[in-house]
């Protein structure tokens, strides 16, 4: 799996960092987008912020960590360039290939392995480019 996403105790994750890098928006446009929308994005959970030390400006940058609800919202305001929409694709298999696999390893996921391995196969015959 690529590092588009995280898994940390509370969910998964992508942030602010990455979905500026692979769609080609700047970072300060990101954020700027996160803070203009910012009660929007809250309503699919808490926008969490780390602190990112940057050599060049030897400044810190505030990277949000956004949960999928959060992330997709986050794409729809950018646009539909190719690099965006290549991006889009990527960033929604990883999570949906990280949810499954969260719930192979889940206990109670028993009674649903039907219907996961059917959303798996049809899963894996959507092509992506890299």
């Amino acid at each position: 799996m690529n590092n588009l996403i995280k898994v940390t105790g509370n969910g998964i994750f992508t942030d602010s960092w990455i979905i500026a890098e692979k769609t080609g928006n700047s970072h300060e446009a990101i954020v700027k987008l996160l803070k203009k929308y910012s009660d929007d994005f809250k309503t699919f959970g808490k926008l969490s912020t780390d602190l990112k030390s940057d050599l060049m400006s030897k400044r810190g940058i505030t990277i949000y960590s956004l949960n999928e609800p959060q992330a997709t919202l986050l794409m729809t305001f950018l646009g539909n360039s190719k690099n965006v929409i290549d991006f889009k694709m990527k960033l929604v298999r990883q999570f949906y290939d990280m949810r499954m696999l969260l719930m192979e390893k889940s206990p109670s996921s028993g009674s649903r392995l039907g219907n996961k391995a059917g959303y798996l196969e049809r899963w894996k015959r959507i092509p992506l480019k890299d």
